[in-house]
């Protein structure tokens, strides 16, 4: 009874963590096309307006209103003068860093019995392509391992069809909390600004910016500015990557 429980929670659990993947790539790519449209539409914003954009459009740390530019810029220039100061060689601390492991025998059976069918060393096939497919494995048999994450390694290790040689209800438990978890991730993405953004067509990206900015009066110079803030092409920054404030950046290198 637990057996089949176990490969049905396993299986399940593995669907829902790609499909959370894959949402997240989905809600990267559109937050990064919302944040990326707003900090076009900012430039048409009356220097009035700039604080009560950003506010509205959560878009703090993103952008700034033109006096904390010039403040930044005044502290820049102070910054600039202590550079020479500034120079002296700091000394890297290297830290030893610990790989945890579990005192779990169950796990730590499921992970030598696993390591034995993809390790490079033992497995050798001339495919390339599933050469590197059981590589890849081993690597995150191998992390969720030693990162303690046994849901992870009880997916991994069933893709080798390695399964606890007892099933128990401790198993059981780590894997239907952990389904719970990724339904409530899963259930959070999808009401995410970000990904509500990528099911939108233009006409309906066009009406939410601009009810968004006339919440609170938020002066554009015309709608035909939307319209054509919405057509323009994202520049080529990586996917995910969220917009740069260069000069926010250089003053906080020079600290």
């Amino acid at each position: 009874m637990l057996n089949k429980k176990y490969v049905s929670l396993v299986t399940e659990l593995a669907s829902y963590m790609q499909k959370h993947s894959d949402l997240i790539e989905i809600q990267k790519e559109a937050e990064f096309d919302l944040k990326w449209r707003l900090t076009e539409l900012f430039k048409t914003v009356s220097e009035e307006d700039e604080q009560k954009f950003i506010d509205l459009s959560g878009m703090q740390g993103h952008l700034m209103t033109t006096q904390e530019k010039k403040e930044l810029l005044h502290i820049e220039k102070q910054k600039s003068k202590q550079q020479e100061k500034d120079k002296t060689p700091k000394i890297s601390e290297k830290m030893n860093l610990q790989k945890n492991s579990t005192d779990k025998k169950w796990a730590k059976d499921l992970y030598k019995r696993a390591i034995k069918r993809c390790h490079p060393d033992i497995v050798k096939t001339p495919d390339e392509e599933y050469q590197k497919e059981l590589e890849d494995l081993y690597k995150r048999i191998t992390a969720s391992y030693e990162d303690l994450n046994l849901d992870i390694l009880m997916i991994e290790t069933y893709k080798l069809f390695v399964t606890p040689r007892k099933v128990i209800g401790e198993q059981i438990e780590i894997l239907e909390e952990s389904k719970t978890d990724i339904n409530k991730k899963i259930s959070n993405i999808l009401k995410s600004e970000g990904y509500v953004w990528s099911t939108f067509d233009d006409q309906l990206k066009e009406t939410f910016l601009i009810n968004l900015m006339k919440q609170k009066g938020v002066r554009f110079v015309d709608k035909e500015k939307v319209k054509e803030v919405l057509k323009r092409k994202v520049n080529s920054r990586k996917a995910g990557q969220r917009p740069k404030n260069k000069l926010r950046e250089r003053v906080k290198n020079k600290k």
